[in-house]
C-alpha cells in the first residue's frame, strides 16, 4: 500500500489528503497519517500564534478516515488488524462496523490491556448510536487491568454512558452501571501518590508561607493531602452523577438523601463538603422560584426578574477571565438569535474581580469601563449585571459558566454547569421544550 500525504495551509489550519492508490490499505499507516496531520495542524497554529481550529481539523480527519474505509471489506479484515481498523471506522463515524471489528478483535483473546481498549471503543461506538443494551452487555464483561484504565472507565460511564443508559433503560439501570464502574476503580494510596509526585514537586522548589524552603517531610505531607483529595473528588463524581440522574427523574428526595449521606461521610473541614452542599442548593433551586437578582451596576436594559415574568430567561453566570465562558458565547448568541422571537431572554451575570487581563488592582469603575469593550469584542448584546458573591451563592454557582433556565412562571427549570458544544446542545433542548410548553 502507498499513502501520499499532502499538507497545505488552509487559513489557520493544515489540510491533508490521503490518496489511496491500492485497495490493500494498512490501518496503522492510516492512523499514523491522521496523527501526523493533527500534529502538523497544531504545530502550524502554534507557529503562527493563531487559534487551533478543532472543527476544521476534525472534519478533515473524518474525511481522511471515510476515504480510507471506502476501499475496505470489513469481513476480510484479519482479527489481528481488527482493532486498528475499528479506530479508523470510528473516526469515519461508521459505528456499526466499529462494533463488528471490536467484537472480532475481542474474540481473538487479546491481552488484558488490548482487550480493555477494544471494549472501550466498542462502548463508545454503541454510545454514539444510543444502544444502551450493548453498552450494558459490554460493560458487564469489561475489567480494567490497571489504575489508568479504571480511571478511564469511570470517566466514560459517569460522563457519557450513564446518560444513554438512563434514557433507554431507566435511571436505576444507569445507577447500577455507575456502581459497577466505581467498584472497579483503583484508588491510589495517598502516601504512594505523594512518593510518586515528590521528585517533580521538589523541582519547583516550593516555599512555606514565611518564604522558607519546604522540607521533604512538609512536601510529602502536602502531597499526601492532595492524594486523598483526588480520591475524594472521584468518589464525589459518582455520588453527584447519581444524584443528578435521580433529580432529573423527579426523585429529588432520594437525590438529596444521597448527597446528605456523602457529606456525613466526610470530615467537616473537607472542601468537598462545600461542593456537595453547593450542588444540593442547585437541586433544591430547580423547581422553585428564581432568587431575585440584585446588582451594583449593569450594561443593557434590565430591571428585575419579576419584570421578565412571562418570558423564558437564560441566566448565565460568567467572567471576563473564563475561557469556557467565552467559548460558550457564540452558542448563546445563536440560541438567542433563533429563539428570541419565541420569548427567550438572556441575562449575563458577573462580579468585580479587581483585574482585567494583565492589569491588576483595578477599581470597580475601571473594571466596569473595560467590560464595555469586552461585550463588543464578544458580540454580546445581552444585559450584563455586576452582582455580589451572594447572588452566586443563591444560585448554587460552583463553577462557571453556570446557566439557569427560568420559566415564564418565574421558577427555575434547569441548571447547566460548564460548557461544551454537546452539553449546550442538550441544554438547548430544555430551552426549546420550555418555550414550547409555555406557549
Amino acid at each position: 500500500m502507498k499513502i501520499l500525504l499532502r499538507v497545505a495551509t488552509l487559513g489557520v489550519a493544515m489540510a491533508a489528503t490521503i490518496s489511496l492508490i491500492a485497495q490493500n490499505v494498512d490501518a496503522k499507516e492510516v492512523l499514523r497519517s491522521i496523527n501526523e496531520y493533527r500534529a502538523a495542524a497544531s504545530a502550524e497554529a502554534r507557529a503562527n500564534n493563531t487559534p487551533f481550529d478543532a472543527n476544521a481539523v476534525n472534519a478533515e480527519v473524518k474525511r481522511m478516515a471515510v476515504e480510507a474505509t471506502q476501499k475496505v471489506e470489513v469481513s476480510a479484515i484479519a482479527p489481528a488488524d481488527a482493532y486498528d481498523w475499528a479506530q479508523v471506522f470510528f473516526i469515519a463515524q461508521r459505528y456499526e462496523e466499529t462494533c463488528e471489528l471490536c467484537e472480532k478483535f475481542i474474540k481473538s483473546k487479546p491481552a488484558g490491556a488490548a482487550k480493555f481498549q477494544a471494549q472501550m471503543l466498542m462502548m463508545n461506538a454503541c454510545n454514539a448510536q444510543g444502544e444502551a443494551d450493548m453498552i450494558l452487555m459490554t460493560l458487564a464483561t469489561t475489567e480494567a487491568p490497571g489504575w489508568n484504565e479504571s480511571q478511564m472507565l469511570a470517566r466514560q460511564v459517569v460522563g457519557s454512558y450513564s446518560a444513554t443508559i438512563a434514557k433507554e433503560k431507566g435511571v436505576d439501570a444507569a445507577i447500577k452501571a455507575i456502581d459497577s464502574a466505581e467498584q472497579q476503580v483503583i484508588f491510589e494510596d495517598p502516601a504512594a501518590y505523594a512518593a510518586r509526585n515528590l521528585p517533580a514537586m521538589k523541582r519547583t522548589a516550593p516555599k512555606n508561607r514565611d518564604g522558607s524552603d519546604m522540607t521533604d517531610e512538609q512536601i510529602l505531607a502536602s502531597l499526601t493531602a492532595n492524594g486523598k483529595s483526588v480520591n475524594d473528588s472521584l468518589k464525589f463524581s459518582f455520588v453527584r452523577r447519581k444524584a443528578e440522574l435521580l433529580a432529573d427523574a423527579n426523585r429529588k428526595p432520594e437525590s438529596l438523601a444521597m448527597l446528605d449521606a456523602f457529606v456525613k461521610s466526610l470530615e467537616p473541614s473537607n472542601p468537598l463538603v462545600r461542593s456537595a452542599q453547593t450542588y444540593r442548593s442547585q437541586l433544591t433551586l430547580t423547581g422553585g422560584m428564581a432568587p431575585p437578582l440584585s446588582f451594583e451596576r449593569k450594561y443593557g436594559d434590565y430591571t428585575s426578574l419579576a419584570d421578565l415574568k412571562g418570558k423564558v430567561v437564560l441566566l448565565q453566570f460568567t467572567a471576563h477571565w473564563c475561557g469556557p465562558c467565552k467559548a460558550s458565547y457564540p452558542d448563546v448568541r445563536k440560541v438567542y438569535d433563533e429563539l428570541g422571537s419565541k420569548g427567550l431572554e438572556v441575562v449575563m451575570i458577573t462580579r468585580f474581580y479587581g483585574y482585567y487581563g494583565a492589569e491588576r488592582d483595578l477599581t470597580p469603575d475601571q473594571e466596569y469601563a473595560k467590560m464595555e469593550g469586552f461585550l463588543k469584542d464578544h458580540n454580546l448584546i445581552f444585559p450584563m449585571l455586576f452582582t455580589s458573591n451572594d447572588m452566586f451563592t443563591n444560585y448554587g454557582v460552583s463553577g462557571i459558566p453556570h446557566m439557569a433556565l427560568v420559566g415564564r412562571d418565574g421558577t427555575v427549570k434547569a441548571i447547566q454547569v460548564g460548557y461544551s458544544a454537546p452539553s449546550f446542545a442538550e441544554f438547548r433542548k430544555k430551552i426549546e421544550a420550555e418555550l414550547n410548553a409555555s406557549n
